[in-house]
């Protein structure tokens, strides 16, 4: 959701400030569009009044209900499923877009209907590709492999392009970097592509290669209540990889020998694992979660990944342990994985938000 808004911002950036574009993606002094105010109200209504009756909503909503104008009608409800998607879950999703988007066409269902279900998956954990086979009336990947929808002028087509910007991206930044070579509407791919990647990635560091200068931690918005901020905390089921201390150069990984292989790790520990917690001086080793796989980082260095293999017992054992190339000069004894297993396990009620 905050990144469907920090793409709005840098849109403007990439149109009116373009020299700050690729070293801080969005300009000090951005302004936000009519997209945003759409994004915002649904989401300050839905927030106060989760249970609100559709007359009602459109009735306080009555502004962003463009009537002689079906363009921006499927555009807004694009962009209310994105909220959808946040505030609510599994089967709650399907009311909520028959309740709150008008959705005169099929298109504009189908569009709605994925995007919400989109944000739901990737804010509790799915990875791409799971997160594609979504279905209604067809998986949405059967969508993104038809040329017709990819380059459409509908909202679809829209949600399409945005799915490619994502899907070919390493983290929040680049996709909003791949949103702006789309063709069509420049703001609402970027809001798109924004919203896919904030649900994977988050979208509290702003990385740039070595090779290039910029990079940036991204304040919080001057322009959004602490409310949203804190239901997009709540509603991640996983520490992500824009809001940790890493980087996102090119890595060479290599299998190697595990020192918690045949530890148990309990559905609880591995919560905890996948929840993980924003490092300090104290607890200086940290886990987030990318697209399947789990790393293990300290201070902007990338050290070790590994993933979960569940048992019939309903435990879990770590797998495919594999270290970086950066990792043979910093966590020659594997104090990575040592340190921040401690601090979930023996530091949890100090790290944690709960």
């Amino acid at each position: 959701m905050i990144g469907a808004l920090i793409g709005d911002l840098a849109a403007w950036t990439w149109e009116h400030d373009h020299s700050k574009f690729y070293p801080q993606l969005f300009s000090d002094v951005a302004q936000k569009s009519d997209y945003s105010d759409v994004m915002l109200q649904t989401a300050k209504l839905l927030l106060q009044y989760p249970n609100i009756s559709r007359d009602e909503f459109m009735r306080i909503h009555q502004c962003y209900f463009v009537l002689d104008n079906a363009k921006a009608n499927a555009e807004y409800d694009l962009l209310r499923s994105i909220i959808i998607g946040w505030m609510y879950d599994g089967d709650e999703i399907s009311n909520a877009i028959h309740k709150y988007c008008i959705c005169d066409d099929k298109e504009e269902l189908y569009a709605s209907h994925f995007m919400a279900n989109l944000i739901y998956r990737l804010r509790t954990g799915y990875t791409k590709k799971e997160a594609a086979q979504v279905e209604f009336c067809g998986t949405f990947r059967s969508f993104t492999k038809e040329e017709h929808w990819k380059t459409g002028d509908g909202v679809l087509s829209y949600l399409v392009r945005a799915w490619m910007s994502f899907y070919d991206a390493f983290d929040f930044g680049s996709a909003i970097h791949n949103a702006v070579k789309k063709p069509g509407n420049l703001t609402l791919n970027c809001i798109l592509a924004g919203a896919l990647a904030d649900a994977m990635y988050g979208c509290g560091e702003y990385f740039v290669k070595n090779k290039f200068e910029g990079g940036r931690y991204i304040e919080r918005l001057d322009f959004v209540d602490n409310s949203l901020y804190n239901l997009t905390s709540s509603k991640r089921t996983f520490f992500p990889k824009n809001n940790a201390r890493t980087n996102v150069e090119r890595h060479y990984w290599y299998d190697a020998p595990c020192p918690f292989s045949n530890k148990v790790i309990t559905p609880e520990l591995k919560r905890r694992i996948t929840k993980a917690f924003y490092t300090d001086w104290e607890n200086r080793f940290g886990f987030y979660l990318d697209d399947g796989w789990f790393y293990i980082y300290r201070s902007f260095t990338l050290l070790a990944r590994f993933k979960f293999k569940e048992l019939p017992d309903g435990t879990y054992r770590i797998a495919n342990y594999q270290k970086s190339d950066e990792s043979k000069e910093w966590d020659k004894d594997d104090t990575a994985i040592h340190c921040a297993m401690y601090s979930v396990e023996h530091h949890w009620d100090l790290v944690s938000n709960e």
